[in-house]
């Protein structure tokens, strides 16, 4: 009696090659979120960093804004040398 192609057995190739597959759709998304993770604390973290520390800079904030005083008040006039 013959079997029928539906009934042979194939072996466990089938089985191998979804594994592939989906380690293959897993390694994409590991790339893609690697890359962003990447740009995040490279770039978008040291620009925070910069912006936050610029922030005084550019707008009175701390104790000479509580005292309504601008940075240019505190400063002296031009000093003369002795020489």
């Amino acid at each position: 009696m013959c079997k029928s192609a539906a009934h042979v057995y194939r072996g466990p190739l089938p089985v191998v090659w979804h594994i592939g597959r989906h380690i293959s759709k897993v390694q994409l998304i590991r790339i893609w979120y690697t890359m962003l993770e990447d740009f995040i604390i490279k770039y978008w973290w040291g620009a925070m960093g910069m912006i936050i520390t610029a922030l005084p800079v550019f707008f009175e904030v701390g104790a000479a804004a509580q005292r309504g005083e601008s940075v240019g008040g505190r400063t002296q006039g031009p000093q003369q040398r002795c020489w």
